[in-house]
């Protein structure tokens, strides 16, 4: 899982001289992690993905907890990525992997 947290700046130019920057607020908080997903653990992988993947799409958002860590209070997933590791001779899909970032929804 990677954290990436900036803030906002604004460039205010002066006259001679180079510009100053005055610190505006907060900007936004990114979080990307790797779901693996395996029907020996998971009893269908391909509907979580498309739980997730439904989620993203009307824009819902939730609470990201890690252990016992509040890590975004409104996470809001902005993009996933599936990637299908292991699937069968009938075409089911045993195992995925998707790739998540979510960001902090204020």
């Amino acid at each position: 899982m990677a954290r990436t947290t900036s803030v906002q700046y604004e460039t205010h130019n002066t006259l001679y001289g180079a510009p100053r920057l005055q610190f505006v607020g907060p900007g936004t908080e990114t979080v990307r992690f790797t779901m693996e997903l395996n029907a020996m653990i998971c009893r269908k992988p391909v509907r979580v993905e498309d739980a997730i993947r439904k989620a993203m799409l009307k824009g819902e958002y939730y609470p990201l907890i890690v252990g016992k860590h509040c890590i975004l209070k409104n996470a809001l997933i902005t993009s996933m990525s599936t990637s299908y590791d292991i699937v069968i001779v009938d075409g089911r899909i045993m195992s995925l992997k998707i790739d998540i970032e979510m960001s902090d929804y204020n």
